[in-house]
């Protein structure tokens, strides 16, 4: 599960960029803790196959690269280690 707070209104977005690249933009509004906890749970008790979801883990040094080309394969989700 992903949340993202505290991030600043009227933030611009370039439209060409997004068309051009065809990324995808996805958000929501009005998500409470209470929202995420029954997924949570599911995690917690081990039924969610977490190691089955396609995502790649890359050092910093691969981060130009993920942004320019995207992720590799079939991963939906790049996870970046900082260290």
């Amino acid at each position: 599960m992903h949340a993202l707070a505290g991030t600043p209104g009227g933030a611009p977005v370039d439209a060409n960029l997004v068309h051009y690249r065809h990324l995808t933009l996805v958000g929501s509004t009005g998500s409470a803790l209470k929202h995420y906890l029954p997924g949570l749970e599911l995690v917690a008790r081990g039924l969610v196959p977490l190691e089955r979801l396609p995502v790649e883990q890359v050092g910093l040094d691969e981060v130009p690269d993920r942004l320019a080309n995207g992720p590799a394969g079939s991963a939906l989700k790049t996870i970046v280690r900082p260290g």
